[in-house]
């Protein structure tokens, strides 16, 4: 029980910490003009004897003057006074008698607002200041109110449209965006233009609170010239008629319009000169800087079938081309679209696009006003052979006796069809193989084949100039290198002799006249041989020999003449040296070499041509069947044998065949027999 009371006293202090003195304004709404009217509301926990209440009000919201009053059934012989001061509506309920105010909640009094144009949603938050009987200052609270003011508004979002410099004749579409700016729905009642070149899609329509609409504006000019015009919105909206602006600075279409042409070097080609209009034109101008590769050709600008009484005329100076298209009687171009002149030029250039970028035109009307209104250019490509080839010919070494051939190859790095036409040469001897004119491909290969035919001994250096369609490269010269020389050299053979002995037969192939030769004849050691075994022919008649040993198996031999006198002949042997075998050595298989050649002429000057001859030794004696070294009744019988048996059974290679007719027969047997009954 003394628990419940404690609980019971402890809720009241709560609740009476909580209480509180509330004025709140009611929410109202309106349109434009009206006048509502506006509760303030009391709710109190103490004894209110006066009260203070304070309310900002918008610009859009008036006090109506005398209209505030008290609910009597609230008050005790109170007062109540109102008015506006720095924009704030002051209300003052007070009592001289210092009566409390009645009842604890309920309307307190009413006053009234007027409302203007612009709508939207005005808080009323008042400040609240309260005292009881003795003067003590009560705590107070407020609620705000909401004055709804209701109305379309329309707001032009996008005031202005730029169509921009724009060709007549078209059709070119913008958009206004239009926003109701209040809350209430948007009615449009009528959208004008004025000028009826712009068109509005729509002219009546709806926008609902808060939305936007995007209204489409059609432009279809007809003539010329810069124009600035008004579109007018009829609506509900609060802030009546609304507007617009709308620019353009449409212009007549007068183009100049170049076409470009292609082809391949050293050819002409046509350019195309091309005017659409909207105007009546009289004359054309223009000027062309043209490139180096392109070159015009006099007298090839030229009137077309829209010319109806008009001249053409060309100048050409420091690389620009200007021209003139002009008519006497100021007659116009026939038609509005299509080439009213042409000219040509040649190509003069490398593969690669070159540009014709008119400059200066003037589409002439005929008040001589320069209508033109935009220019286009073009260009020329080029399809040109490219020739490479390699800046040096070698053609080697040749003898004086025989032309030397050597290939030229030509590369054709270009995308048009590369011609040679003709092969110079600045010296005699000279000439090319090769059927001309020489076509290649683009991206292909030829060979020229060059011969030179010597007549003397020597190096010589000319120059080839070929000359060719290519446009950066019409010659190209070519240094051609070649040597010719006197073919001197020797020669060498062998074979085996009697008794074993091999024997070497030395000849000389000479275009010079040769006085002296020396060389040394490398061989096996054991091979021996000697002046004595030196058998001159008559090609060294009036000449001395010597034949030294060298040690290690090398023979000097020197052939001279102590009168200078030329060895006889161009071609033949000179001599022969037999060589004798030692006991024991096996000379079959090796090789004879001469080294160290001198040919020289009466001058002392060496004209060898060639190493020295080298020979691999076969060695065996015809007719020694068994190579025993001799001949003897054993061979007879070894080669009667093997005719009637048909058996080569320990022949030595090549001896029983000895008139070399590829068989062993009877003729083989008669002369090995006559070889014994010699010996």
């Amino acid at each position: 029980m003394k628990r419940l009371t404690i609980c019971c006293l402890l809720l009241l202090s709560i609740i009476g910490a909580r209480a509180e003195n509330v004025i709140s304004l009611s929410s109202v709404s309106g349109h434009p003009g009206d006048e509502v009217t506006v509760e303030v509301g009391l709710t109190m926990t103490d004894a209110v004897t006066a009260a203070e209440i304070i309310i900002p009000l918008d610009k859009q919201l008036t006090y109506v003057a005398g209209s505030a009053a008290l609910n009597s059934a609230r008050t005790d012989g109170h007062e109540l006074s109102a008015a506006v001061v720095d924009g704030s509506l002051r209300l003052y309920v007070y009592s001289l008698s210092l009566s409390t105010l009645k009842g604890n909640e309920g309307n307190l009094a009413t006053f009234k607002l007027k409302l203007k144009k612009e709508p939207a949603d005005y808080q009323l938050t008042p400040q609240v200041m309260m005292s009881n009987a003795a003067g003590t200052s009560l705590t107070a609270s407020v609620e705000t109110g909401t004055v709804t003011l209701l109305s379309p508004k329309l707001t032009v979002v996008t005031t202005s449209i730029d169509y921009g410099h724009i060709p007549i004749r078209s059709t070119y579409t913008q958009y206004l965006t239009l926003q109701n700016s209040g809350n209430e729905p948007l009615q449009i009642a009528d959208v004008t233009c004025s000028a009826g070149a712009f068109i509005p899609s729509e002219t009546e329509f709806a926008i609902a609170a808060g939305e936007q609409k995007q209204l489409e504006i059609v432009y279809k000019p007809t003539v010329r010239g810069a124009v600035e015009e008004t579109v007018i919105f009829e609506s509900n909206a609060v802030n009546g008629e609304q507007k617009a602006t709308l620019v353009a600075d449409p212009f007549s279409v007068n183009e100049l319009h170049v076409e470009g042409a292609s082809g391949t070097s050293d050819s002409e080609v046509e350019i195309a000169l091309r005017v659409n209009n909207m105007e009546p034109l009289v004359g054309m101008q223009c000027t062309f800087a043209l490139p180096e590769a392109l070159e015009y050709v006099e007298g090839s600008f030229a009137v077309t079938e829209r010319s109806s009484s008009h001249t053409a005329t060309a100048s050409f100076a420091n690389g620009r081309l200007t021209l003139f298209l002009y008519s006497s009687s100021n007659a116009t171009f026939t038609g509005d679209d299509g080439v009213i002149g042409t000219f040509k030029v040649k190509l003069d250039g490398n593969s690669g696009w070159y540009p014709l970028e008119p400059e200066g035109v003037v589409l002439s009307n005929i008040t001589v006003e320069n209508m033109t209104s935009a220019t286009e250019g073009a260009g020329v490509t080029i399809q040109s052979p490219s020739l490479y080839g390699e800046e040096l010919l070698q053609m080697g070494s040749t003898p004086v006796t025989t032309p030397v051939t050597a290939t030229y190859m030509l590369t054709n790095n270009g995308d048009a069809p590369l011609a040679l036409n003709k092969v110079a040469f600045l010296a005699e001897g000279y000439e090319v193989k090769t059927s001309l004119p020489l076509t290649v491909e683009p991206w292909q290969n030829a060979s020229l084949d060059v011969v030179y035919t010597p007549t003397v001994e020597g190096e010589f250096t000319t120059t080839m100039n070929l000359y060719t369609n290519d446009p950066t490269n019409r010659m190209k010269a070519v240094k051609v290198e070649v040597a010719a020389y006197e073919p001197n050299n020797l020669t060498l053979s062998g074979e085996c002799v009697e008794d074993g002995d091999y024997r070497l037969t030395v000849g000389m192939d000479n275009y010079t006249d040769i006085v002296a030769v020396q060389m040394d004849i490398h061989w096996m050691e054991g091979m021996t041989t000697s002046l004595d075994a030196l058998e001159a022919t008559t090609r060294l008649q009036g000449h001395g020999c010597s034949v030294a040993d060298m040690g290690n198996g090398v023979y000097r031999v020197i052939l001279y003449s102590m009168s200078n006198t030329p060895i006889a002949g161009n071609e033949g042997t000179l001599f022969t040296l037999d060589y004798t075998p030692q006991t024991d050595v096996a000379c079959d298989g090796t090789t004879v070499e001469i080294k160290n050649v001198i040919l020289s002429n009466a001058g002392g000057v060496d004209y060898s041509s060639a190493e020295g001859p080298a020979l691999e030794v076969e060695y065996y004696l015809s007719g020694d069947v068994n190579g025993d070294g001799r001949f003897s009744i054993v061979d007879i019988t070894m080669i009667t044998n093997s005719i009637q048996r048909k058996e080569n059974v320990g022949f030595v290679s090549g001896a029983a065949d000895l008139n070399a007719d590829g068989r062993i027969s009877i003729v083989d047997a008669t002369i090995t027999t006559n070889l014994v009954l010699k010996k």
